[in-house]
């Protein structure tokens, strides 16, 4: 049985949706622990180690020798994070002629209590597609970030995320996840070419 080849378009639409999949299978999982209240001098610490967590599981997933992973953690404030990562794939195919460049541009920040965090993650996420059954697709709990910056892992996860543009060359998604107390949030974009890193 012989299938018809994919157009350009739907090749496109599955390289965001695979980013963003991966994008949320690797900040997420879910399990049951306790959540403890902390304190706003070690927020930024923990969302730190949150954050590098994330790129280092990203880093760990990737083994494709054409695609180089950069990343950039910075704080921002006395409790949050501003995490930038750019994936440049140099694989030349028949969309991407130069290949192509992933850029996320995220936001952690670990909040006072779970509720706090929900409530955020409520706002920000207002009118974003819920996929919260990624949280079965975890399968090694000590990989995902909140273990990682915690020692323990989250007693609720939700991830949403909403297509903000597409077209023949370059796709850009918003997307937000909350774990326990932490949120992270931002946009994953998708480019035609190697952009400079």
């Amino acid at each position: 049985m012989s299938y018809p080849e994919v157009g350009p378009i739907m090749r496109t639409k599955s390289v965001l949706i695979t980013a963003i999949l991966v994008l949320l299978v690797v900040a997420m999982s879910g399990c049951t622990s306790s959540v403890s209240n902390v304190s706003v001098t070690a927020q930024t610490s923990q969302a730190q180690k949150y954050a590098q967590a994330f790129v280092d599981e990203a880093k760990k997933l990737n083994t494709d020798p054409n695609v180089t992973l950069t990343s950039k953690i910075v704080e921002n404030g006395s409790d949050a994070i501003q995490l930038t990562a750019t994936s440049v794939n140099a694989t030349k195919t028949a969309f991407y002629a130069n290949g192509s460049t992933t850029t996320l541009a995220l936001n952690i920040k670990q909040f006072a209590s779970k509720a706090d965090a929900e409530k955020f993650y409520n706002t920000i996420s207002f009118g974003y597609t819920s996929n919260n059954n990624m949280t079965n697709n975890v399968t090694k709990l000590n990989d995902n970030p909140y273990f990682a910056a915690t020692g323990k892992n989250p007693t609720e996860t939700q991830a949403s995320w909403k297509l903000d543009s597409f077209n023949f060359v370059t796709m850009s998604s918003s997307l937000a996840v909350q774990q326990d107390e932490f949120v992270m949030w931002g946009t994953v974009s998708v480019m035609s070419g190697r952009g400079s890193t």
